[in-house]
Parts: structure tokens; C-alpha cells; sequence
């Protein structure tokens, strides 16, 4: 949360985060606080700012005269610092003083904010289970090992010296082109795929993407990176057979631009594991856990599959 100090009043800012926002929210987002008169700001002079946060109360001082307070919600950050647009405006900031209780030693690594502690200990299951495929794409597409799913090669799938390039046009229904190893998979697993140079150019009420799919028996569970007209995103899905119809899901969605990366499903016990590592990053996110059945997989139930362009570079089983 901003407050953002203008001539005409206080108005409220909701920060957004680049290409991970996970909200609607609009970069340049702003909302009156209509019962605040503006603050006694000195025009081409320096202007003396105070925050004060007492408990959950926040209250704010402009040039020693005291003009708002608010309750802030107990999820609300705490966290302070100093905010303009840099492309329509300048700041000069000076003589900036802190006081507070703050804390005198760091929180535990699991608890620090930058740490992804929730994908450690599903790393850490698997450093011991065997690798059982591990194929680079730029050595070809041995027939003997992966199946085609749809789309021609030589056409729509083609083999090229940086791995295997996919093209999926529009206009032609849900069908998916994609490669699957040919095997049945039980027990723990860990699937993933690297993806490049994702190229989308979705229609109105369309949607590109490039998803991990896993088929079981009764269900069916993807990983998609995709874009849906103006959004770029990441997300789960399951569909689930039930009393001879389907239950489709979509647990958890977010935002995410990336172009390339690794796209990770992991199975322990009962539990799958959505993952993603944007670029060359060797740090995987944890997206969603869903539970999941203990039967293996259907015969050549792993494909990556596409709805646009995009090029496999490895697959890892």
C-alpha cells in the first residue's frame, strides 16, 4: 500500500509486482481517500514527511500538521520506504530517520522472506530417486522413445540442432500437439521439461500455451505456461472422471511472463507437486499441491504438449 502525497488529496496506491502481479491490478492504480483533505504540501521547497505506525494504527504528518490516520490490515506489509513514478515525476529525498523497535537477529532461514521453503523439502525426497530418462532434444527425436501426439512431423513438429521446435496454429479446436515418452510411470516420480522462445498471439477469448500433462486412469493433471489475450500466466489444472462425467479445476493461477524455463510435476505418495523454474534459474517455485491417486499412469500418460510455438529443449524422468 502507497500513499501517494498530491496537491488535490491523499490518494491510495496498490503496488504491483512487474510480470509476477498476480491481481487485475493496473501499474498506475490509484484511489481517492475522499474524506481526506490534501495535505499542506510547500510548493518548490522541501516538504518534512512522518509515518507513525503505533500497533496497527498508521498516522501521517506533513510539515509538523498531522492530516490522517488509517488502520491498517493485519496482513498489510510493514515494511517502509519511499515511492513516485519515475517516468512522469523526480524525487529528491534527504535527512531520512528511522526509529523503531526492530528485530535484532534474522528470522530462521525457513522463515525469511526470500526463501522458497515450501519446494525444499520435496527437492530433498527425491535426490535419491533414479534417474530413469534423461533426453536433450538438440540429440534428435529417437522414434524408439517418444511418441507424437498429433501434428506432422517435418511440419508442425520439426527437429533442429537447438532441440525440437512446435508450432501449433488456431482455429482448430482443443486439439494439442506435443511428445511423450513411451513408458508407464508408478510409485514417486519427478517429471520435467525445458521449454524456450514461447511465442503466443492469442484471439479474443483464446489462449496459448505450453503445459506438462500427466493422464491417469480417472484423472487427468497439467502445468500450463500460457496467455490468455493480455495476461501471461501460469497455471494448475485437473480434471477429474466422475459418475461418467468430469470435474475440471483450476486451483491456482498466476501471473508469469517468462519465455522459457522448466516445468516440474512431482508425485509423493498421495500428493503432486506443480513446479516452475523461470530461464535458466535453478531454483524451482512450489505452484499448487493437489492430491492425487496412487495408480500409475496410463501407458504413455507424460507428453508435453503445445498451443502455440515453442521449442523442447530436455525431458527428465
Amino acid at each position: 500500500m502507497v500513499f501517494l502525497l498530491t496537491p488535490d488529496g491523499l490518494q491510495l496506491h496498490h503496488i504491483t509486482d512487474g510480470r509476477f502481479e498476480g491481481t487485475w491490478a493496473a501499474p498506475a492504480n490509484q484511489l481517492p481517500l475522499l474524506a481526506v483533505a490534501g495535505p499542506p504540501l510547500n510548493n518548490n521547497a522541501w516538504n518534512q514527511v512522518q509515518p507513525r505506525l503505533t500497533g496497527d494504527t498508521l498516522n501521517l504528518s506533513v510539515n509538523g500538521t498531522h492530516f490522517h490516520s488509517q488502520i491498517l490490515a493485519t496482513d498489510h506489509s510493514r515494511h517502509f520506504g519511499l515511492f513516485y513514478y519515475s517516468d512522469v515525476s523526480e524525487a529528491r529525498i534527504r535527512k531520512i530517520r528511522w526509529r523503531g523497535s526492530w528485530p535484532k537477529t534474522l528470522p530462521a532461514i525457513p522463515e525469511q522472506e526470500l526463501c522458497n521453503a515450501p519446494s525444499q523439502p520435496i527437492t530433498s525426497a527425491m535426490k535419491d530417486v533414479p534417474i530413469v530418462l534423461d533426453h536433450d532434444f538438440s540429440n534428435g527425436l529417437p522414434r524408439d522413445t517418444f511418441a507424437v501426439m498429433n501434428g506432422g512431423l517435418g511440419t508442425d513438429i520439426i527437429e533442429q540442432t537447438d532441440g525440437v521446435r512446435v508450432t501449433r496454429n488456431g482455429g482448430e479446436g482443443q486439439l494439442r500437439y506435443g511428445l511423450g515418452p513411451r513408458m508407464q510411470l508408478g510409485g514417486n516420480f519427478e517429471i520435467t521439461a525445458t521449454f524456450e522462445q514461447l511465442q503466443t498471439s492469442p484471439s479474443a477469448n483464446g489462449n496459448c500455451n505450453v503445459h506438462l500433462a500427466l493422464e491417469l486412469p480417472d484423472d487427468f493433471h497439467n502445468l500450463y505456461r500460457g496467455d490468455h489475450e493480455s495476461d501471461r500466466q501460469l497455471w494448475s489444472a485437473t480434471f477429474r472422471r466422475r459418475d461418467g462425467g468430469a470435474q475440471i479445476d483450476f486451483p491456482v493461477q498466476t501471473a508469469e511472463e517468462a519465455t522459457s524455463g522448466r516445468l516440474r510435476m512431482t508425485r509423493l505418495g498421495n500428493q503432486l507437486h506443480y513446479l516452475f523454474a523461470e530461464q535458466a534459474s535453478e531454483n524451482f517455485r512450489l505452484i499448487d499441491t493437489q492430491e492425487i491417486s496412487n495408480e500409475a499412469t496410463i501407458r504413455n500418460g507424460c507428453n508435453l504438449l503445445s498451443a502455440g510455438w515453442f521449442g523442447w529443449l530436455t525431458k527428465s524422468v
